[in-house]
Parts: structure tokens; sequence; C-alpha cells
């Protein structure tokens, strides 16, 4: 989400002609830098996965000198934090779009000397349409905001909600399912819980709605209440400070790259097999280029997306409690798209020349209306995030047909939109994008708790185990690191003790 804080001074360029193209990954990518390892016959702990998980997992475990090898199945790093670089300074980002104040990541940037610029300090919330109706932020506080199209009455009542689920979260943190009202709000859908309390009007629940939905990438009837209640914290206290990396989110996982250790990429991991007794190692199979090779290691993390976990063959299975909790984990989906402009045309006005904010959320095809993301003196990327099920009927359709949608809707806002557009890209998640905690789960239930221990050497990590962003992978690598560290000590320690007594 997005706040507008003004823009850069720009120059302006020739309107261009019309030549709409479309591509899966056509740009100039930014790459992280690839460290070509050979695999080891053996390791202390094998990862599985170079995004952003397994990156933290594997730099956390070195700094406390446990020997890894990450195996990752592409051949790029990072995951879903992904940069296109367009050149000339056109760079936009189609993965990871925003790193929240609260998350440890900043942490992590810092400690590596990754510059972070801020994208809003003060504020979360954003412009957003509804019923063809665009209700804008320019400048102000949220509640200079909700005065601007909420009564006096509705926005009291708007604040008296947002309060209550303050001291809900509170008690969420503090007590977990325990708290029988707590229990309630992840049975129920975050529809049910918003249409069903008092006094919120019609506007106030569709400003609630497309926050929230645009957070979770799925319709407010998919997640539960509770799990909405979890991502709500930056909404509280007039909101929480948004970051992203100097030049692109990529730079960050080029510098992860750099101190993660060794990796070998393309190189897909077929089988894990387990010790039935605690002690032998675990066996790790993978093929690359076309060769089945193995490593053995004292355990393995398991850094990949949750609905791939199950192409792994993992040998004994994972329990049938581990199953549940990993299948009744729902989608959300993203799709990316970049329409590259001439620079006079990057900003979207309406029929009477009024200048539209850079961020509209939408709960139509449009989805998050980025807008210019980044600009030079002839050309500017605009930016747009579908989530939900207009994100997944771009795998139904040719995605030229979506674009021109897409542009048919734009021009529906400011008739000239589409003049302007030179060139466009589709970057789609497929499968999913994000785990969704559907009515009945949520992150504070007993299956994500089954998730966030070691099952028989195996370690999960991912966005999964914690929360449906960023901010859950960074969490899950460190707390994993650190569990997987003591864990050996503790075994080298008995180890030396055992072998103290036999002496």
């Amino acid at each position: 989400m997005c706040a507008d804080h003004g823009r850069r001074s720009m120059g302006w360029g020739t309107t261009a002609i019309l030549t709409v193209t479309f591509a899966l990954g056509a740009a100039n990518h930014s790459r992280a830098p690839e460290i070509a390892a050979p695999p080891p016959e053996s390791t202390d702990v094998v990862i599985i996965g170079a995004g952003l998980s397994g990156l933290i997992t594997a730099y956390e475990l070195r700094k406390r000198g446990v020997r890894t090898h990450i195996l990752e199945a592409k051949a790029r790093l990072g995951g879903r934090v992904s940069t296109a670089d367009y050149g000339n300074g056109l760079r936009a980002e189609y993965g990871m779009q925003e790193i929240w104040a609260n998350n440890p990541l900043i942490g992590i940037a810092k400690e590596l000397g990754v510059d972070l610029v801020a994208e809003y300090e003060e504020c979360s919330h954003s412009s957003f349409m509804h019923d063809g109706e665009i209700y804008p932020v320019y400048d102000g506080s949220m509640t200079d905001h909700w005065d601007s199209f909420l009564s006096a009455q509705e926005r009291r009542a708007l604040e008296d909600w947002l309060a209550s689920a303050k001291e809900l979260l509170a008690r969420a943190t503090e007590r977990g399912l325990a708290d029988p009202q707590i229990l309630a709000l992840q049975d129920m859908s975050f529809q049910d819980w918003v249409t069903s309390s008092p006094g919120l009007s019609e506007l106030a629940q569709a400003w609630l709605r497309l926050h929230l939905e645009v957070e979770l990438a799925a319709d407010w009837s998919r997640f539960s209440a509770l799990f909405a209640l979890l991502e709500m914290e930056v909404f509280f206290d007039g909101g929480v400070a948004c970051y992203a990396v100097d030049g692109g989110n990529s730079r960050l996982i080029a510098a992860l790259a750099k101190v993660s250790g060794p990796t070998t990429m393309s190189a897909r991991v077929t089988n894990v097999s387990r010790p039935t007794d605690p002690g032998p190692s675990v066996r790790v199979s993978f093929i690359k280029d076309n060769r089945v090779g193995t490593i053995f290691a004292k355990t393995v993390v398991l850094a990949v997306p949750f609905y791939r976990i199950h192409q792994i063959n993992i040998d004994p299975p994972l329990s049938a409690a581990h199953e549940q909790a990993l299948g009744t984990l729902r989608r959300g989906q993203y799709v990316s798209v970049h329409m590259v402009t001439d620079v006079e045309g990057a900003w979207l006005h309406t029929a009477d020349g009024t200048e539209l904010p850079e961020c509209i959320l939408t709960n139509g095809p449009l989805g998050v209306i980025y807008g210019a993301v980044e600009w030079n003196d002839e050309n500017a990327v605009f930016s747009l995030l579908a989530y939900g099920e207009h994100a997944r009927a771009f795998h139904m359709v040719p995605q030229a047909v979506k674009v021109r949608q897409l542009l048919n809707q734009l021009d529906s806002i400011d008739p000239d939109f589409s003049k302007h557009v030179i060139d466009a890209y589709v970057y789609t998640y497929h499968p999913a994008a994000i785990p969704v905690w559907g009515p009945g789960r949520s992150p504070l239930d007993e299956h994500a708790e089954l998730l966030r221990q070691p099952a028989n050497g195996v370690h999960f990590v991912g966005d999964y185990i914690f929360s449906g962003h960023s901010d859950g992978a960074v969490r899950s690598g460190v707390e994993a690191a650190s569990r997987i560290a003591g864990e050996l000590l503790a075994a080298q320690e008995s180890r030396h003790a055992s072998t103290s007594q036999a002496q």
C-alpha cells in the first residue's frame, strides 16, 4: 500500500505511438550474482531453496559458524524478491513491493550495509475506488482522509472499530486461541466480521475490505478474521513506516548472496531421506544438468513455497498432521503489470484534467494502481498489481487480451492514457504468490505451530510459517537458524561428553 508524497522534477518527451508488446520476463532483470559451487559430499545443513527465507537461514547459520550448502532449482536467486530493470534508470518491483518498519529484514539490511529509502514514513493508507468513484489521498493524516468521505458519525464508528481491533490484537498476541473471542475470529471470515459490526458504513467497510484484500491477495470471504487481524498492525496509531531498497529490492538479494555461503543453481531436489532414529545423516538427492547428485547433512531446511513441498519425495513421509497443516492453507495470487510509457502520460488524470494520486486501491481488474514508480526525461514505468481472482484470470486467457482489458479500464479513468503506452510486461506467480489462512485457520493455530517445529531432521521456513509476507519468511529463517545451531551445538557437546566418559 502507498500514499502520495510528491514527485521529483522531470523532463518532458514526445508522445509515442502505441505499440504495446507483451512478454513474461522480457525485461533486463536485476539478478543476484550466482555462486558457482560444486556440491560437497556432506555438510552441516542443506538448505533447499534460495529465496528470501533460504538465504536468510543460511546467513544466520553461517554467522553462528555452521556449514551450509544451498540447492536452488532455478537459475536465479531471490524467489519473489524481483526487480525488473528496463534501462536508463527505469526499474520496478514485480515481487516484494515494500518492507514495513516492523519487518526484521530492516535490521538485516542495515547489517549488510544495504541502503533503504522511505516510501512513506507516517501512514499506510491509500486512495481507493468504490462503485466507480475515487476517494483520493494527497497529503495529510489518515483521519484527514476519512473526513473527506465519511461523516463525523461514520468516522467515529470506524475509529471505534479500529480501537477494538487493536485491543483484540493485543489479546491475540498475549493469549492466542485460549481467548474465546480470538477463537471466534479464527472461525469466521473477515467479511463476516466487518459486515456484522454495528455502525460501519458502506464506505468504511469498503476502506477496510480493500486495504486487507490487497495485503492478503484474496477476497475478504476467503481469509479468516483472525488472519486479517494479525496483518492489521500497520493501520493502528496512524500507520507504520514503509521502506524499499535504494536501487531495487534485488540489491538486497545480491548482498545476501555474498554472505550466505555456497549455492548450487539449477539443482532441483527430488528426494529427502530422513533418518528414522536420531543420529544418522539426512540424504538429499537432486538433479542438475541431467545428472543425479547426493549430499548428506545433519539436518535439512525446506525453504520452498508451501505448495512446492509435495513436489519433493520425503521418506519417510510427513505425518498426517503435517499434511493437514499444509493442505488447509489457501493460495493468494498476485500479478504485476509494468507499462513503459512516455513521461508525459505517466500519471493519471480525470476527464476534467485533475491529476490523480500515485496509488489507488480497487477491487477490480486494475488491482492496485501504483502509477508511475520510476521515470527519466523520456519514459516512465507505470505499475499495476492485480490480486485475487483478477490475478488468477491471467492464467486463463492470452496476456494480450488481459492487458487490453487493463488499458480499457485505465482509459475509462483517463481517456488519453493508452495513447502514451509503449510496451507492457506481465509477471505472474503460479499457482500462488502468498499463503492465506481461510476461515477456521490462522497463524496461531496448532497446525501453524506444528510447522514451526522440525520433523525428524527437516525444518520448515517460509512466509507460511508466521504470516503471509516477507516478515514471516525472514522471522522463520532467523528462528530456524537459531534453533538448528543450538541443536548442533548440543549434539556436539553430547558427543564430547560421551568421548570423555569412554576415555
